[in-house]
């Protein structure tokens, strides 16, 4: 599947059985690394992931299954090049080594689409920032409010779409003609309840981050209500900002999950039903949102 500006490579049906997607591992993007992969598995089709721990969710050890990647199922025999991280942000993919990573990759490998997972973390940095720095000033009622409103966030996520735009443009740039037409999906993330449950590095242990959001919430006062409420108000206006940028592209789609998974009980610190910890999707969480969004989008854009 390395470029061949000669060649095109023949049409893959779908078969009638769906299938789990071949991760090809590789934070460093080893070109040599990833065309084994591929050869390896010779797949019909091969995706390129990138962004954070939605793709990349490496704890808790031993839990398999605990990403997107490994729950979503599509007819064709595919390959995954996961190149996503744990902890990144919009940014830090458009930046530095990451960015000419990416760039190389694009530049010799045929995607067929490619899955871009970011905002979780600017999110996670929003509260860090903007809340923490109200709390120290004592907030008052209507500011509190603020808190609530979608609106309120829409600067914040001017600088996530800006750098979503720049990965377009990587792939626009490619000089593969296949890559060219992949089209872009977009996880729009769903619905949380900040909680002090913090992510596992070991299964059954209490080591590890998190909680991300609940700390700040807590710190300013917000009861269990509100607290969801605000956290509702950022996935509301990400959700916006992206539908609003590339809603009218035939080619970049943002997947809109949100109200799929059930948040979690308030003020339970370990993982339940839908969620792992407090701002990630268990195992039966990611089966659910990739068998009711995820697999089908992604099937329907391959074919």
């Amino acid at each position: 599947m390395i470029h061949d500006k000669t060649t095109t490579p023949p049409q893959v049906e779908p078969s009638t059985k769906l299938r789990r997607m071949t991760r090809i591992d590789t934070v460093s993007g080893e070109i040599d690394q990833i065309a084994s992969g591929i050869s390896a598995n010779a797949p019909g089709k091969v995706v390129l992931a990138e962004g954070d721990s939605w793709l990349d969710k490496f704890t808790p050890i031993p839990v398999d299954g605990t990403n997107l990647l490994d729950a979503i199922r599509t007819p064709f025999e595919a390959s995954v090049v996961d190149i996503a991280q744990v902890g990144d942000t919009s940014r830090d993919i458009v930046s530095g080594w990451q960015l000419k990573r990416t760039r190389k990759i694009l530049n010799f490998f045929d995607f067929d689409a490619i899955i871009l997972s970011v905002g979780a973390n600017d999110l996670k940095n929003l509260y860090a920032g903007k809340i923490e720095a109200m709390v120290e000033g004592g907030l008052t009622a209507t500011e509190i409010e603020t808190l609530l409103q979608p609106a309120t966030y829409s600067q914040d996520f001017a600088s996530v779409v800006a750098n979503v735009q720049t990965f377009i443009s990587l792939r626009d740039a490619s000089p593969s003609a296949i890559t060219r037409s992949a089209p872009i999906l977009l996880n729009g993330y769903d619905y949380f309840q900040p909680r002090p449950a913090k992510a596992e590095v070991f299964a059954g242990s209490n080591f590890g981050p998190g909680p991300w959001v609940y700390p700040a919430l807590h710190a300013a006062g917000l009861s269990a209500t509100k607290m969801k409420a605000a956290a509702d108000a950022v996935i509301n206006e990400l959700n916006r900002s992206l539908c609003a940028a590339f809603g009218a592209s035939t080619n970049v789609h943002v997947i809109d999950t949100r109200g799929i998974l059930t948040p979690a009980p308030a003020n339970s610190t370990s993982a339940v039903g839908d969620w792992l910890d407090e701002i990630h999707p268990s195992k039966a969480g990611f089966d659910k949102l990739a068998a009711l969004r995820w697999s089908g989008v992604l099937s329907s854009l391959l074919v």
